[in-house]
This record gives structure tokens, sequence and C-alpha cells, in this order.
């Protein structure tokens, strides 16, 4: 699971309303032990220009190798908007990309999904880029718009 570690930087995320204000964002993966990892969330607010950092932890599933699947450990941090959130890595060749796939239940039937790209560099090329868009097509969620987010001038 080291190949995992280090920071990954947010190229393009389907519209969420948590992220609404947020650009350069990044993921820092910390830790990954005993089937949990230390995840730090970097980003900055588009219009107060304050930069946020949130730390999440993560549970593999038993089966993380085959499946990419984790959840999101229940912290007593008073941010309930992220519990049942559970996440699932759909793609990554560890060096260039990773997508992301995030769904979050709020009631017994009411969910909603998510999709992130996340790359080593702050930008990829068109030729990775739409061969991830066909990947997405291919996993059945091109109803997800993806959009790209800002990652100019995030120092």
């Amino acid at each position: 699971m080291k190949e995992i570690h280090g920071t990954w930087y947010e190229l393009e995320r389907s519209p969420i309303l948590t992220e609404f204000a947020l650009k350069c964002l990044s993921i820092r993966v910390q830790q990954f032990y005993n089937q949990q990892a230390h995840i730090v969330v970097e980003s900055i607010n588009s219009f107060s220009q304050k930069t946020n950092h949130q730390l999440l932890q993560v549970q593999a599933e038993p089966d993380f190798l085959h499946t990419g699947k984790l959840t999101r450990v229940k912290q007593n941090d008073g941010d309930d908007n992220l519990d049942n959130l559970s996440f699932q890595i759909l793609s990554t060749d560890y060096k260039s990309y990773l997508v992301l796939w995030g769904c979050q239940n709020f009631v017994s039937s009411a969910h909603s999904e998510s999709l992130w790209i996340f790359g080593r560099n702050h930008v990829f090329s068109n030729h990775l880029q739409s061969s991830l868009m066909d990947q997405i097509r291919t996993f059945g969620l091109a109803h997800l718009k993806l959009q790209s987010v800002d990652q100019s001038n995030c120092t």
C-alpha cells in the first residue's frame, strides 16, 4: 500500500456542494497500516483565500487490494456530514492518476454519488484525460459530470 502514499492533486470532480468554493484541493496519504489510513485534505477557499486542513481516517475493506473500497472511520470531530461516506478507488497507476468514486447515504433510501480524478501533478495531459474519461464511461459513471478544479496560484 505504500504506492498510494504521498500527495494527490484534485484535477476534476463532480459538482459537490461542500466543495463548491474550494480550489487547490489536495490529499496527502500519510499512513497506511492495520487496514487504516490517515488522509490530510488541504484546500483554499476561493472567496476568502483561507487555507483549510482536514484529517480523515479511513478503513480499508479486508479485500481492499482487489476492490479498492474504503470507509470513513467515524470521528468525534463534529463533522457528521462525512459520516456514512464510503469510497472506492476505481482505477490508478499509482504514478500519475487516481479515479475515486464516493457514495454517501443520508437516510434509508437517499444517497449522493461523487467522482474525483486526482493526479500526482497539478495538471495532466490531454491524452491521459481522454483515456480516463473513456474509463469513467466504461464504469457507467458518465452521468456524474466532471468539472476542472483550479490548481493555479496554490502557494
